[in-house]
């Protein structure tokens, strides 16, 4: 399950396609905190620690590419730990 959703082609597509969530969130006209909350409560059922929004926003600053930024975002959040496993 991990390798399937780090590497496969179709889950890396479906997480980059503009027409996807990370379209979504890109041209969402919401702040960017607020997006941030919408992600961690859909993956999580949690909102973000401090250290996450403020990694989370240096990236998002960082990539030009808005869909590519909360893409690579929400690869993240469904490769960690805490997504994959439940305790």
């Amino acid at each position: 399950q991990f390798l399937f959703l780090m590497n496969d082609r179709f889950v890396l597509e479906k997480i980059y396609a503009s027409d996807g969530y990370a379209g979504q969130l890109a041209k969402d006209p919401r702040s960017g905190d607020a997006k941030l909350e919408e992600l961690f409560l859909k993956a999580f059922s949690r909102r973000p620690t401090r250290a996450e929004r403020a990694r989370s926003k240096r990236h998002l600053a960082d990539v030009p590419d808005a869909v590519e930024g909360w893409g690579d975002l929400i690869w993240a959040v469904i490769n960690s730990k805490e997504f994959l496993f439940v305790r």
